[in-house]
């Protein structure tokens, strides 16, 4: 457990079966919620198996036991511990819970935060998008989302679930020279990408590059506030 906390959401291990149906909700809503992620959830056998089965296997048998022999002190501590811990394996697994999912929390950006990027972006003369898979996440469809891309008119990058947003012959979508446009670009929007870490390796200042390759017949469009709204609530 200690080897997956810091690479997940979410470390849970379920002790008794009245706690799975919560467990698997929650671990459903924090692997949703926010910025989507991991979460790892620890079903023991014990759980899983049904009360006749577990029962048989934890439960002393009389007939293993000499009927001349009584019991030692530790065989009875034994058989209470045993008891007992099937009864709180099992204590309240009949009982009716809520099985639908958890309300979810999804961060939007502030109408201050709007403003601000719509301004620079209407001053913005070599816009850029990036756009990685978690732009395809709701509460913004994906059509919703495309429109809004070639309303802003912006050229754009696309990766990882992102891919085929805007179909193959997209006069907006490049493929090649991105270390360039982004040297180049003078207002980058970063939408469902992490941020490099270390960002002085993927552009170094000493590096002499050439202009972007552009589609030619590309033009940037008037930056409407509804499409820059559209576009910035994305979960990054």
């Amino acid at each position: 457990m200690s080897l997956l906390r810091p690479v997940c959401k979410l470390c849970l291990s379920v002790r008794s079966v009245r706690e799975i149906t919560r467990s698997l909700r929650l671990a459903i809503a924090t692997a949703l919620e926010g910025t989507p992620g991991p979460v790892f959830l620890e079903l023991p056998i014990d759980v899983l198996y049904p009360y006749s089965i577990v029962c048989r296997e934890l439960a002393p048998q009389a007939s293993h036991r000499p009927a001349s022999r009584p019991p030692s002190l530790s065989q009875r501590m034994v058989t209470w511990y045993l008891k007992r811990h099937l009864n709180n394996l099992f204590a309240g697994a009949w009982t009716s819970r809520p099985l639908g999912p958890l309300p979810l929390s999804r961060p939007l950006a502030h109408p201050r935060d709007l403003d601000t990027s719509a301004a620079i972006l209407d001053k913005a003369q070599r816009p850029l998008l990036l756009l990685g898979s978690q732009v395809m996440l709701p509460p913004t469809t994906a059509v919703k989302l495309r429109d809004a891309i070639e309303q802003l008119g912006f050229p754009c990058y696309l990766g990882g679930m992102a891919r085929g947003l805007l179909g193959r012959s997209n006069v907006l979508h490049i493929r090649h020279n991105r270390r360039a446009a982004l040297r180049q670009a003078d207002a980058i929007v970063l939408a469902g990408n992490a941020p490099p870490h270390q960002p002085h390796h993927s552009f170094p200042p000493s590096l002499n590059i050439g202009p972007p390759s552009l589609p030619p017949s590309w033009s940037p469009l008037h930056c409407h506030r509804h499409s820059i709204s559209l576009t910035q609530r994305i979960h990054s």
